[in-house]
């Protein structure tokens, strides 16, 4: 339904960060979807807590966290990428997560870690996809942000997201390889060894299979891995040079002979 004039004044607090506004008005307003389209900085099919992710607003989020925390963009959008220098492209049905991950949240990936320690009901956005399929770890390697490898290292992610896969059906190691990222291609050599990036005082049972279930595996169209690292390197769209592409590629086929030569 659409949002009324004085209703529309709920998502004005927020871009303008009137926190005081925000907590007397959370019990009227929390979980309304922005209606309108047009005007500096609205975002059509947003909730309150999406907007307190891009332009970090810290308090308004945490206020509206409990409330607000798994709801989801009802239209694609896109969002200012600090890697890419541009824009990036978020599909609707797009968590808090993937909103800061391509825009360098990283406060907001700490407060939610710690709200996994005190409440495990929120441990469920690990996992949430996309309507393109992607998980928060296959957006990972696009937007390499400072916050999208906090997300990679945390064990819940892995656990929870290290099999996930595109609609079409696109991995991790693919999205990797495509993507040319040297330091997630050094993270996956790492999740088959002691998995020392993780920070775990117990390792991930499984992972190295998982791994090794991820190199064999193919897209819908029956592409692997090396097809994503042998793809000319797009620098203008996502900062990919051919130079970390082959490093990529070298690291994931060191990987790869390793498992080869275990199963001989």
């Amino acid at each position: 339904m659409p949002l009324c004039k004085r209703d529309s004044a709920w998502f004005d607090a927020i871009l303008k960060n009137d926190l005081v506004f925000v907590q007397n008005n959370l019990e009227k307003y929390q979980r309304q979807y922005e209606s309108r389209s047009k005007g500096a900085g609205i975002r059509q099919g947003w909730a309150g807590i999406h907007y307190a992710v891009e332009l970090n607003h810290d308090q308004i989020f945490e206020a509206l966290f409990p409330y607000e925390f798994d709801l989801l963009t009802d239209k694609p959008t896109e969002l200012y990428c600090q890697f890419l220098d541009r824009p990036a492209s978020l599909d609707s049905g797009s968590s808090i997560i993937h909103i800061a991950l391509t825009t360098n949240n990283v406060k907001v990936l700490q407060y939610v870690f710690k709200q996994w320690v005190e409440n495990p009901e929120y441990g469920d956005l690990a996992g949430v996809k996309n309507d393109s399929g992607q998980s928060g770890l296959l957006v990972c390697p696009v937007v390499n942000t400072d916050a999208a490898m906090l997300w990679a290292t945390n064990e819940r992610v892995i656990r929870n997201e290290i099999t996930s896969v595109t609609n079409k059906d696109q991995n991790f190691v693919m999205m990797v390889a495509m993507m040319g990222r040297v330091a997630y291609a050094e993270l996956i050599k790492d999740f088959i060894g002691e998995q020392a990036k993780l920070n775990i005082d117990v390792q991930i049972e499984q992972l190295k299979e998982t791994i090794q279930e991820l190199m064999e595996s193919l897209d819908d169209e029956e592409q692997g891995w090396r097809h994503y690292g042998e793809q000319e390197a797009d620098q203008l769209n996502y900062k990919t040079f051919a130079e970390e592409k082959q490093k990529v590629i070298d690291i994931l086929a060191e990987v790869e002979q390793g498992f080869e030569d275990s199963d001989e």
